[in-house]
C-alpha cells in the first residue's frame, strides 16, 4: 500500500520509527515540534509495522488539537494494532457482535481525558435521548446510514431545528470512524447523514434602547457577586468560563486573566485584559475559595448555572425584557462590532471564538486593537 504525502516525523531530534505524518509539503520530513498547535480537528498518519515477518501499513485518523498530541495517540494505536494482530484479536473484533451501546461505551472510554467533561456530558445526553432508544441494541456493524437518517428525520418531524439534528452527525461520525480505523467496519455510515441547510446567522430583535436598558440593569444590579459576574459576561465571556475561573488564573499586577484550555470551548488557553471596573469589584471579594465565583453554600465548589439564571431572570425583569439568554450577550457584542466595521479577527479576539487560532494563522491581530474594539462598544452603550 502506497500512501502519498507521508512524511518522516522528527521528534526531539530523532526520527519516529514506523509512523509517518500525511502532510502536504515538499520536504521528506517534518519536525513535530515546529508544526502549528491548536488548529487541527483531525490528523492523518501512516503506520508501518512488522508482525510474523510480514510488513503491514495502515492509514489512521486521530482527533487532536496538536500534532504532538496526535502523534502520541498514533503511537498507542500502532501498539494496539500489533497486539491485536499477534493475538488474533483483530479478526475477532471483525466478527464480534458488538451492539451500538457497547461500541459507544468503548469509544468514550478510549477517548478518555481527550474529551472535555462538558462535551462528554453532551455526547451521553444526546446519545441517550435520541439514538439509544432506537439503535442502542442493534449490532454495530449492521447500523446503516438509513438508520441514522431516520433519527434525524424523526427529530425534524418533531419540530427540532436542523441545527439541533446536526448533533447526531457530530457524535456518530467520529464513533464510526474509530471502528473503521480499527478494521471492524468498512466505510462510515454517519458520513452519509443529510442535514437540511440552515442559516446560523444570529438574529437579535432587541432595539438599541432595549440594549441600553439591559446594560444599565447589569451595571446597577444590586446583588454581589452577580453584579460583577454580569458585568464580566457583558464583555463577551461565556458563563462556564467565568464559573470555572480560579484566583490563580488572575494576574492582578499585569491586569490580565487566563481562560485555561479545559474551560475554553476553543480547547486552547487564552488571555484577556482585566478591565478596571472588574479589578475594583474583585478586590472586595473573599479569596477563601479557589473559585472566583463559588457556590453560595459550599465555597469549595464553583457556582451552578441554575443559581446564576435565577438572578438573570430578575435582571431581565428590571430591564423590562421578556426573554434573553445569558449567551446572547456575546451575540450583542459581536453584532454591534460587525455593524461598526471592526474586522472579524478583532471580534474573534474579543469573544474568544473557536476560530481564533485559525484566524491567527493568517493575520496577526494586535491585542490593543481588540481592546479598542471592546472599549468602543461600551462607550456607545453607556452614553
Amino acid at each position: 500500500m502506497s500512501i502519498v504525502n507521508s512524511k518522516k516525523i522528527i521528534r526531539g531530534g530523532q526520527a519516529v520509527k514506523g509512523i509517518f505524518l500525511i502532510y502536504d509539503i515538499e520536504d521528506d520530513s517534518v519536525i513535530i515540534e515546529n508544526l502549528p498547535a491548536g488548529t487541527q480537528k483531525h490528523i492523518e498518519f501512516k503506520l508501518r509495522f512488522k508482525v510474523q515477518n510480514k510488513t503491514a501499513e495502515r492509514k489512521i485518523t486521530v482527533y487532536s488539537k496538536t500534532y504532538k498530541g496526535g502523534l502520541k495517540e498514533a503511537i498507542a494505536r500502532k501498539e494496539d494494532f500489533i497486539d491485536q494482530l499477534k493475538n488474533g484479536k483483530l479478526e475477532q473484533a471483525r466478527t464480534k457482535k458488538t451492539t451500538l451501546d457497547e461500541g459507544m461505551e468503548e469509544y468514550l472510554s478510549y477517548k478518555g481525558s481527550s474529551i472535555k467533561e462538558l462535551t462528554l456530558a453532551y455526547y451521553k445526553q444526546t446519545y441517550g435521548k435520541w439514538i439509544r432508544p432506537k439503535l442502542g441494541k442493534k449490532v454495530l456493524t449492521n447500523v446503516t446510514a438509513n438508520d441514522l437518517q431516520s433519527i434525524v428525520n424523526s427529530m425534524l418531524k418533531k419540530g427540532m431545528a436542523p441545527r439541533t439534528t446536526q448533533s447526531i452527525k457530530q457524535i456518530m461520525r467520529p464513533l464510526f470512524k474509530y471502528y473503521a480505523d480499527k478494521g471492524v467496519i468498512n466505510g462510515n455510515p454517519a458520513a452519509l447523514i443529510k442535514i437540511p441547510k440552515f442559516d446560523n446567522t444570529v438574529q437579535l430583535s432587541l432595539t438599541e434602547d432595549e440594549i441600553a436598558s439591559l446594560y444599565k440593569a447589569i451595571k446597577n444590579y444590586p446583588v454581589e457577586p452577580f453584579n460583577t459576574l454580569f458585568m464580566w459576561l457583558a464583555e463577551g465571556r461565556r458563563l462556564n468560563e467565568l464559573l470555572s475561573l480560579e484566583w490563580q488564573q488572575i494576574d492582578f499586577p499585569n491586569k490580565r486573566y487566563s481562560i485555561v484550555s479545559d474551560n475554553n470551548k476553543a480547547g486552547v488557553s487564552m488571555q484577556y485584559r482585566l478591565r478596571a471596573n472588574i479589578i475594583e469589584a474583585l478586590n472586595n471579594f473573599s479569596k477563601d475559595s479557589p473559585f472566583v465565583f463559588h457556590a453560595l453554600t459550599n465555597s469549595s465548589k464553583k457556582m451552578s448555572k441554575e443559581t446564576v439564571r435565577g438572578h438573570w431572570a430578575k435582571l431581565l425583569k428590571s430591564a423590562n425584557i421578556e426573554h434573553l439568554r445569558i449567551h446572547d450577550l456575546r451575540h450583542i457584542i459581536g453584532s454591534d462590532l460587525v455593524s461598526n466595521n471592526h474586522t472579524l479577527e478583532e471580534i474573534a479576539q474579543v469573544l474568544g471564538h473557536t476560530s481564533t487560532s485559525v484566524t491567527k494563522r493568517y493575520s496577526k491581530v494586535r491585542e490593543e486593537k481588540a481592546n479598542e474594539a471592546l472599549d468602543s462598544f461600551f462607550e456607545r452603550i453607556n452614553n
